[in-house]
């Protein structure tokens, strides 16, 4: 199934090697389990909820800023609002700002593609973070294109290191995927492995499993969140891991949804006197109602019930916590169930001592200066690490050709295409905190 963005409308409207992990930022790293999205357009609304229930946030990410198509950092209406401030820090939650670029991949290829725009852009992000005094801020460029994934591990990782030193936390919202590389341009473009080695948070969008634009049907359907879930924590060091939930709904006609807030699908209910249905199967409510024009709508929607059924994906796999999309107008059962699961101000797991224990890998078969069979080769390693390997990776003349996170200790690459001569195969590893290694064997066509 195509996964597809996460809608801003729901108003309603060669390669980067991580290696040594850099020290742990200054900032504080914040002690709950919740973080949450405020949407720029709904600050009251989104403000009540931290009043209310400011015991639950760890931390809140105002949508403040986006990537405008001159590369420049541009400001949203309300940004750095002085109320919001002092809301959030009242809770005694981090601030970490967010970034979008407006599902607009060719604003963010044009900076990450150039190595001069990227530093500048790595700068004026820090620049904004330490003049502002905020804890940190997150990036939510989406919709990239697959063959922007090395460029967006250089940016991540330049970024995460500049954040670091200023004593700054980097959070990075990515698409959700159950293995690598994903099934379509939008989660490719992120290295997962890269991305948690080079963050302090990553937030993973579980949710859009039925969007805007596809037929109606549940939008997080909890076997395919905690299969998201599972692969997190395979592949990114669990305690950085923050699990997007929605808090929303989509009323679909067709194969054309509105983002609905929960207090709008009361208001639909309470009109339309429908029959609600839950899905057993994928453990979210839904229904049917004709409007005065006698369409057919069906509406799904996020509530406390099917929102507890999937905070159990973050004890069960060891996860940091959750991260909301959105806050204000959500069912306020939500935080009971999230005090049931977390508790009131309970810390998330500690995060384990720094790893900086490189994998070890050994290419068997074949041996050096062999010659290729055609018209494939199979190319046969050993790995290991003192906490498993997350990844490995297979490069033909230095260029990325597959990635596997099986573990089944082969590739099997064709070789009809390569001209005569000697040709460079690499198998290279990585573990969940980036630590890598390689093997090298030159075999001759």
């Amino acid at each position: 199934m195509t996964v597809t963005r996460r809608f801003l409308t729901l108003a309603v409207m060669p390669i980067v090697l991580l290696a040594g992990m850099l020290p742990a930022p200054a900032a504080a790293t914040g002690s709950r389990s919740v973080a949450a999205w405020l949407p720029y357009w709904d600050h009251d609304r989104g403000l009540d909820a931290i009043k209310s229930n400011g015991d639950q946030f760890g931390e809140v990410s105002p949508f403040w800023y986006r990537l405008a198509p001159s590369g420049a950092v541009e400001a949203y209406s309300g940004a750095g609002s002085a109320t919001v401030r002092d809301a959030i820090k009242g809770a005694g939650a981090l601030i970490l700002p967010t970034i979008s670029n407006e599902f607009d991949r060719d604003r963010v290829a044009a900076v990450i593609g150039d190595s001069g725009r990227r530093a500048a852009h790595v700068q004026a992000l820090v620049s904004l973070t330490t003049s502002q005094g905020y804890d940190g801020f997150d990036i939510d460029y989406e919709g990239l294109a697959a063959g922007d994934r090395a460029n967006f591990t250089s940016f991540v990782g330049e970024l995460g290191a500049a954040m670091r030193a200023a004593g700054k936390l980097l959070s990075v919202t990515v698409h959700p995927k159950t293995s690598e590389p994903g099934t379509w341009d939008g989660p490719q473009a992120q290295d997962y492995v890269a991305i948690g080695a080079a963050s302090d948070r990553v937030r993973i969008m579980a949710y859009d499993y039925h969007w805007a634009t596809s037929e109606a049907g549940p939008i997080a359907p909890a076997s395919w969140v905690d299969a998201v879930a599972a692969f997190a924590a395979k592949t990114i060091t669990p305690s950085k891991v923050q699990l997007g939930l929605p808090l929303y709904g989509y009323d679909w006609v067709g194969k054309q949804g509105n983002g609905v807030t929960y207090e709008q699908v009361q208001a639909l209910i309470a009109k339309h006197q429908p029959t609600l249905q839950w899905s057993s199967t994928d453990q979210e409510p839904w229904f049917t109602y004709r409007d005065a024009a006698g369409v057919t709508h069906t509406v799904w929607f996020a509530d406390r019930r099917s929102t507890d059924m999937r905070l159990g994906s973050v004890t069960k796999h060891g996860l940091r916590g959750v991260v909301f999309w959105r806050l204000g107008r959500e069912d306020a059962g939500v935080w009971t169930g999230t005090r049931n699961a977390f508790g009131s101000g309970t810390a998330p797991p500690a995060p384990a001592p720094a790893d900086t224990t490189a994998p070890s890998v050994a290419i068997t078969s074949p041996k050096p200066n062999a010659h290729l069979s055609l018209p494939s080769q199979t190319i046969t390693y050993t790995a290991s690490d003192n906490v498993g390997v997350a990844r490995a990776e297979l490069y033909v003349n230095g260029k990325l050709t597959y990635a596997d996170t099986t573990g089944r200790g082969n590739f099997t690459v064709p070789t009809s295409s390569l001209p005569r001569g000697r040709h460079l195969f690499t198998v290279r590893v990585l573990d969940a905190a980036g630590n890598a290694a390689a093997s090298n064997v030159y075999l001759k066509r």
